[in-house]
């Protein structure tokens, strides 16, 4: 691995969680669609989500939604968050 490392090969160490260490969460698939004259734009509305750690995945999609986000937590409650 040092050498990987030290190469350049590997470019980044990723951990994969036990989530049943961690106990019971749901996962969520929120689907949004702005409209383009409203109060928030879509490229703004991803930014607030980067320091959202339950947020896990961002999707941009094409079509009459238009972004996809995949959201962890303990509760249901949380989720509305």
């Amino acid at each position: 691995l040092k050498r990987l490392n030290g190469c350049g090969l590997i470019e980044r160490h990723v951990a994969i969680l036990n989530l049943s260490l961690i106990g019971p969460t749901v996962t969520a698939l929120v689907i949004c669609t702005f409209d383009p004259d409203g109060p928030i734009v879509k490229e703004e509305f991803t930014g607030l989500l980067h320091d959202r750690r339950e947020v896990t995945n961002v999707w941009v999609l094409t079509g009459e939604v238009d972004i996809g986000l995949t959201i962890m937590t303990r509760t249901v409650e949380e989720c509305a968050k």
